[in-house]
C-alpha cells in the first residue's frame, strides 16, 4: 500500500491558473515569459495577447461555461491563445496541426466546440463542417484589449485533452482549473526558482505533459523556452534548466550525444525506463533526476521519485505528490499487503471531472 501525499497545500494563488499568470504579470512585465527561436517576449506582452485573444472570443459569443479548440502550431502564439481562452471564461481542446486529420475532425465533433481557434493553412479539412473556426491571423496583436474579465473559479473546466488510451477511439477527459492549480502547488515546492527559470517544452500540447511545461514556470516567475520535439534540444541556442520528457527521447539524446550542455534538471514520464539511464544522466552532470507518474485522468502527475546515483531496478515511480492519495488493490478494491500483485488507483485533488460526453464510463472508471 502506497501512504496518501505529503499533506495538504494550499494553492499557489487565485482560483485560476490565468489569474496566477496575470499576478506574475503584473509584478514583473518586463521578465521573460515565452523563448520561441529567435522571438523573445515578455510577460507583460503576453498577457496582453492574450487578453486580446480573450476579447477576440468574447466578441464571437464565446464565454464561461464554452469549450474551444485551439489548433496552432507550437508558438508563443499558441501559448497566447491557451491564456487568452481562459481569460474568455473557457476551456481548451488541444488539436495539434501534425495529428491526422481523420483524428482531429473525430475530436472536434465529439467536443462540443463553440470555435476553433486556428490560422490559415493550418486546419485540417473537414473541420469546418463540424464548428466555425476563427482565424488567428484577426487578431491584431499590437492593440491593446482588455480582457472580458469573467469570473472563473476553481470548479470550472481548464481543458478537456484527448485520449486514446487502450481502446484506440479518443475520448476527452475533463480537468478542473483547481486540479491545475494544485499540480503547480506541487510543482513551486518541488522545484526552486532556478530550476523553473528557463523550462523546455518539448512536447504536443495534445499530451499532458504540456501542462507542466508551459504554466508551472508562467506561474512561478520562469519562462517557457518552445523547442520543436525533444530531439531538438541540442540545438537549442539559450541555457535550458529542466527538460520533462519521456524516456525514450532522453535516452536517444544520450545516446546521439545531443544532451544540452548545463543542463540541472531531467523528469521522465510516461513509459518505464532502466535504472542504467540514471547513470548516464548523473554521468553528464546532471543534478537532479525525478520519475513522475500519472494518467491524463489525474491531471499530469500523481506520483513522483528522485532517483539517486544508487536507483536500482525496477526505477520506482515514488510517492502521491500533494493532496493525492493513492493505493494498490484487488478485485474488491481492497488494499493488498506489500509485494501483492494489484491495480493503482488514484485520488484527491488531482482527479479529473471524467469523460466528455460519457457518463456510463465515467461512472465506471472514476469511483466514489
Amino acid at each position: 500500500v502506497v501512504a496518501g501525499g505529503r499533506g495538504v497545500v494550499a494553492s499557489v494563488g487565485g482560483v485560476s491558473v490565468h489569474g496566477v499568470f496575470e499576478g506574475v504579470a503584473a509584478a514583473s512585465p518586463g521578465r521573460v515569459a515565452v523563448r520561441d527561436g529567435e522571438r523573445v517576449v515578455s510577460y507583460g506582452e503576453l498577457d496582453a495577447w492574450a487578453s486580446g485573444v480573450a476579447g477576440m472570443l468574447a466578441a464571437r459569443g464565446v464565454g464561461r461555461g464554452d469549450v474551444v479548440g485551439v489548433c496552432l502550431p507550437r508558438s508563443v502564439e499558441l501559448v497566447a491563445v491557451l491564456l487568452g481562452v481562459w481569460k474568455a471564461g473557457a476551456a481548451y481542446v488541444p488539436l495539434d496541426p501534425v495529428y491526422p486529420a481523420a483524428r482531429t475532425v473525430a475530436v472536434v465533433g465529439d467536443a462540443g466546440l463553440s470555435v476553433v481557434v486556428s490560422r490559415a493553412g493550418v486546419m485540417p479539412a473537414g473541420v469546418e463542417a463540424g464548428c466555425p473556426v476563427v482565424l488567428l491571423d484577426e487578431v491584431d496583436f499590437s492593440a491593446s484589449v482588455a480582457a472580458p474579465g469573467v469570473a472563473v473559479g476553481r470548479s470550472d473546466l481548464a481543458y478537456v485533452l484527448y485520449t486514446s488510451g487502450s481502446t484506440g477511439v479518443p475520448k476527452g477527459v475533463e480537468i478542473a482549473q483547481g486540479s491545475v492549480l494544485n499540480l503547480l502547488a506541487w510543482a513551486r515546492e518541488t522545484f526552486d526558482a532556478g530550476e523553473l527559470s528557463a523550462v523546455a517544452a518539448v512536447t504536443s500540447v495534445c499530451f499532458d505533459l504540456s501542462v507542466f511545461e508551459l504554466f508551472a514556470p508562467l506561474t512561478s516567475g520562469g519562462s517557457v523556452v518552445l523547442v520543436g520535439n525533444a530531439l531538438e534540444l541540442a540545438s537549442v541556442s539559450v541555457p535550458v534548466s529542466l527538460v520533462n520528457a519521456v524516456p525514450s527521447a532522453v535516452a536517444e539524446l544520450v545516446a546521439g550525444g545531443g544532451f544540452p550542455a548545463g543542463l540541472g534538471t531531467v523528469c521522465m514520464a510516461g513509459e518505464p525506463f532502466a535504472a542504467e539511464l540514471v547513470g548516464r544522466l548523473r554521468g553528464l552532470g546532471v543534478g537532479r533526476v525525478l520519475n513522475l507518474y500519472g494518467p491524463s485522468e489525474t491531471t499530469t502527475y500523481s506520483t513522483g521519485a528522485e532517483l539517486g546515483e544508487g536507483t536500482q531496478d525496477p526505477v520506482p515511480i515514488g510517492r502521491p505528490i500533494h493532496n493525492t492519495h493513492v493505493l494498490v488493490v484487488d478485485s474488491g478494491l481492497r488494499p493488498v499487503p506489500c509485494g501483492v500483485l494489484g491495480e493503482l488507483c488514484i485520488g484527491g485533488a488531482g482527479v479529473a471531472r471524467g469523460y466528455r460526453g460519457r457518463p456510463s464510463l465515467t461512472a465506471e472508471r472514476f469511483l466514489p
